[in-house]
């Protein structure tokens, strides 16, 4: 028989054990839940050159390069959305095999993807992307099988712009009508470059660095009046700079990162009101990147992509407030199987 000290000795050997086994399932259900959430719950979507466009509430991304170890090229159509912060899989693109360096465009209704490349060639190929049914259909074709251009929208239609083909490197503005489904070439730059940032505002379409034909870095900037099929005014970067992302907010065009020898984190200002366009350094990126696609939401701009990336298992998006320079990373839940 067991004195009194004895069994409060087991009764406090006894409820040690307990706290311990507590413990021990409080740890486990954590762990469960913090892998239900990061990795169950956050899909595979890293990916490198990919398109991207912005059109009813949504950011649509297009193929790119997967960030695996065999790094194969994608051909899937996937819908993130910044409001509830979740992910889903909402297409594959109608082509021969999957793509990278495709650009990507938002019209009036629908989403318009050109050229890029395959594994064997670059394609021509302008394809419509209906965000609705998510149906795609190939509705052009640019004069020639091209990557590295840069894409926008003014005034109804779209603009392809420079590129390289399997003959060298290109200076034509080509102009798509969706309304008609014509394509033809408006015009030709000065001189050829690849690899810009292309936007547009108030009807024009601004060309932003790149490079030219011998492999130079280009600190231009170029204000195309699509009416007139004319440059209309030039500029300058604060410096040279290709594979960087633009977009307008509030009549600003900002442009991010990019590359010169080196990934940049630079981000610019560019003033289109006065007599001269200019750029200046307004910020910086919170990482070096090159080849992001960026879109205007709102009062923010949303960064995505682009090399080398932040995550290995997850596409980045960053979110900037303009007015205050600051960064807030998006984290998107869902899945992504067909």
């Amino acid at each position: 028989m067991k004195t009194p000290g004895q069994n409060r000795l087991f009764q406090r050997k006894h409820a040690g054990t307990l706290v311990v086994y507590g413990a021990l399932v409080l740890c486990l259900i954590a762990g469960v839940l913090y892998y239900r959430a990061t990795v169950l719950l956050t899909p595979r979507t890293a990916r490198q050159d990919a398109g991207a466009a912005f059109l009813d509430g949504t950011i649509y991304v297009f193929g790119g390069q997967a960030m695996v170890e065999d790094g194969g090229w994608l051909d899937d159509a996937l819908a993130f959305d910044p409001t509830e912060r979740s992910v889903r899989w909402v297409g594959a693109l109608p082509w021969l095999a999957p793509r990278w360096s495709a650009c990507a465009c938002a019209g009036a209704e629908a989403i318009y993807l050109f050229s890029g490349s395959d594994s064997a060639e670059r394609r021509d190929e302008i394809v419509r992307f209906d965000p609705a049914t998510g149906e795609t259909v190939v509705v052009g074709r640019l004069p020639s099988g091209r990557a590295l251009g840069g894409v926008a929208s003014a005034s109804g239609k779209v603009y392809y712009i420079g590129g390289l083909d399997a003959d060298g490197y290109l200076d034509e503005v080509i102009e798509f009508d969706p309304a008609a489904g014509s394509v033809r070439t408006l015009m030709s730059l000065d001189s050829p470059v690849y690899e810009p940032a292309v936007v547009a505002d108030g009807g024009m379409i601004y060309v932003i660095g790149g490079r030219d034909d011998e492999g130079s870095y280009s600190d231009r900037i170029l204000e195309i009046d699509v009416d007139a099929a004319a440059i209309r005014r030039t500029g300058a970067l604060p410096s040279a700079v290709s594979g960087a992302a633009a977009t307008v907010l509030h009549g600003t065009i900002y442009v991010f990162g990019g590359w010169r020898r080196a990934w940049l984190d630079e981000i610019v200002a560019i003033d289109t009101s006065g007599d001269e366009l200019s750029g200046d350094i307004v910020g910086r990126l919170d990482e070096a990147v090159a080849d992001p696609v960026a879109v205007t939401i709102g009062d923010r701009i949303v960064v995505i992509g682009g090399t080398p990336p932040s995550s290995h298992r997850e596409l980045a998006l960053r979110e900037l407030d303009p007015t205050t320079m600051a960064w807030v990373d998006l984290r998107f839940r869902g899945s992504i199987r067909p």
